[in-house]
């Protein structure tokens, strides 16, 4: 019974018809023999290394894949450009693995993208200027925030209660990198910390609020009233949070400024000076939207400012 040839046997026949032992293998080079014919038919084995797609009936449709996928990258890489006459002289491609070949493209986007703007984890740690968040982008976060918040709470009372909870998580962290800022640009070996109630209000009332708002407060007042001596206020005309949020009427009683109410108590227990931290709106014909936050000190602080002032 006859046998049907291998696909090498049918290739070495189709392509050698003239030469029977300088083609024996179907990947072997052209014999310096071969005339010219039977060099133009190894013209593609002798320029790529890939065998040709019909070489073999074991190969698998994964292999003929990737291997077309590789002569496309080659061809995109060491193709010379079409206003250059084309050479003569063949260029050999390295025989490099597929993954070698993305590497490169990649690295060459990354130094050409990254030329002109620098990642945030390589900016300067102590320096402000021009690196602070968009108004626009806090504004949509913090309506959202909102929005989020006020659909799983019950009252205006609980709302205030979120806020200033995630305002308090805001604070920490505002809190921790202006002291390190302070420090740094001090004195680093020997840092200071304000241990008087005076001092440390001020403070909060200008490098707090502008590491967090980029400007100071309005004002800094202490209340007058008897009795409430334990009691300050820090104004500011136009706060920032409540420019983007429109309270309905029915919940005229809410302060989204509660979030920056929970900033300050932060602020003041990292400092040692525990108080209870609230915000109000008290609008005036020239601002509307002027916001008072209330600080209320704890009863060991005025017992500590009253031993350290005798």
């Amino acid at each position: 019974m006859a046998t049907t040839p291998r696909a090498s046997q049918r290739f070495s026949v189709q392509t050698t018809a003239s030469a029977s032992s300088a083609s024996s293998h179907p990947y072997a080079p052209p014999a310096e023999s071969m005339d010219a014919s039977t060099a133009a038919t190894y013209s593609f084995a002798s320029t790529s290394s890939n065998p040709p797609p019909f070489s073999s009936r074991r190969t698998s449709a994964s292999t003929l894949s990737s291997t077309a996928n590789s002569f496309h990258q080659t061809s995109l890489i060491s193709s010379p450009p079409s206003h250059r006459p084309a050479s003569t002289r063949q260029v050999s491609t390295p025989s490099t693995g597929l993954g070698s070949r993305f590497a490169s493209f990649t690295s060459a986007a990354d130094e050409s993208t990254s030329a002109g703007r620098v990642d945030i984890v390589d900016r300067p740690r102590d320096k402000t200027r021009q690196n602070e968040v968009n108004a626009s982008a806090l504004s949509f976060l913090f309506g959202e925030i909102v929005s989020y918040t006020q659909n799983r709470v019950t009252g205006v009372t609980d709302l205030e209660k979120r806020l200033s909870l995630i305002g308090y998580r805001v604070g920490q962290r505002v809190l921790g990198m202006a002291m390190h800022r302070q420090e740094m640009l001090q004195n680093p070996k020997n840092p200071k910390r304000e241990t008087k109630l005076l001092p440390t209000l001020l403070w909060i009332h200008t490098a707090f609020w502008k590491a967090a708002f980029g400007k100071p407060a309005d004002s800094l007042e202490r209340s007058t009233e008897p009795g409430r001596s334990d009691e300050y206020m820090i104004s500011t005309n136009v706060p920032t949070f409540s420019r983007a949020i429109c309270v309905p009427n029915d919940m005229s009683q809410l302060s989204v400024e509660a979030i920056t109410a929970g900033m300050v108590e932060a602020a003041l227990d990292g400092l040692g000076f525990p108080a209870r931290v609230t915000a109000h709106t008290v609008g005036t014909p020239q601002h509307p939207q002027r916001t008072t936050i209330l600080i209320k000190l704890d009863a060991a602080v005025m017992q500590r400012e009253e031993a350290l002032a005798s």
